[in-house]
């Protein structure tokens, strides 16, 4: 047993692991924004790039009284806790201008569009990381950027369904049963924030980038 004894005064620091490091947030509804508010909470400035019709995120509840309000929605706000937000329509020449501007001295870009449409705009990972080569951008699909099953569309229901876990909830004298609410998305958003971090330390080491697939 240690018996000396230490100053610990000034073991806990005031500095957040992710403090300095900029992310790009281009990401809506859920798995994205949950992801870039993990960073967000670990000190990264998040700068969440909204449409000008906003993150349909915005629409869903739950709401004070019941009453839908764009600038209520309780979901909303939980996921897009200490960010910044600019309103840029990004298939227009000025918005990808911007984000391009954006991206020259992010550490970060999270996106889940369906696979290709950025790319469609000049604004995927092959053309950001030529502006910014230790860019490490994260793509969140519900099948990934390769394979058969890159292009179906897909909501919480099917992850459960497809991954398998439904076949081991309820009972077994009924249909299989999927979990209230939306885990599987924020097992997604958790799951893409631990991969960012990874490919962001490999950046830090390699002083190269790199695209992750969730």
């Amino acid at each position: 047993m240690c018996t000396e004894e230490r100053d610990v005064t000034n073991v806990v620091s005031n500095v957040m692991p992710l403090e300095g490091y900029k992310v790009i947030d281009l990401s809506n509804m859920l798995t994205g924004p949950y992801c870039t508010r993990m960073l967000s909470d670990y000190g990264a400035e998040v700068i969440k790039v909204e449409p000008k019709t906003g993150d349909p995120a915005r629409m869903h509840g739950p709401f004070l009284n019941d009453d839908p309000d764009s600038e209520k929605s309780g979901l909303f706000l939980f996921l897009n806790t200490n960010k910044r937000s600019i309103t840029v329509d990004i298939e227009t020449e000025e918005g990808q201008d911007v984000i391009r501007e954006l991206v020259k001295d992010a550490s970060i870009v999270v996106e889940n569009f369906k696979p290709g449409y950025l790319e469609s705009l000049g604004l995927g990972y092959d053309a950001l990381s030529d502006i910014n080569p230790n860019l490490v951008m994260t793509s969140i699909t519900n099948f990934g950027q390769t394979g058969p099953y890159k292009d179906w569309e897909g909501v919480d229901l099917t992850i459960w369904a497809m991954g398998g876990a439904m076949k081991t909830s309820g009972n077994g004298d009924y249909e299989p049963l999927k979990m209230a609410g939306r885990i599987a998305s924020f097992h997604v958003g958790s799951v893409a924030s631990l991969a960012t971090l990874t490919a962001l330390w490999q950046a830090e080491f390699q002083d190269e980038g790199d695209h992750v697939d969730v």
